[in-house]
């Protein structure tokens, strides 16, 4: 992975300060530095295309974009642990 944070980081740093930076917001949304690119490992300029994750992956990855939009550092912290515990 690259020097950026990991998520397990970035979740600890927002659950302290009460919310995600904007910085956090546009990690989550683009899929080479989501919490499923960093479990797939991408690095930040490959852009993987549909085949490269299944769909409960997208679903999971959708839904942890969102709980970041919405400021919902529990929900984001139960998705990252879900994502990091699929086969």
């Amino acid at each position: 992975m690259s020097t950026r944070l990991s998520w397990a980081v970035r979740l600890e740093r927002a659950e302290k300060r009460g919310r995600f930076t904007e910085t956090d917001g546009k990690y989550a949304i683009d899929w080479s530095s989501c919490a499923i690119g960093e479990r797939h490992d991408w690095e930040k300029n490959f852009k993987p295309s549909k085949q490269d994750f299944t769909r409960r992956e997208s679903d999971l990855g959708l839904a942890f974009e969102s709980a970041v939009h919405h400021q919902d550092i529990p929900r984001a912290q139960r998705l990252y642990a879900e994502i990091m515990a699929l086969p």
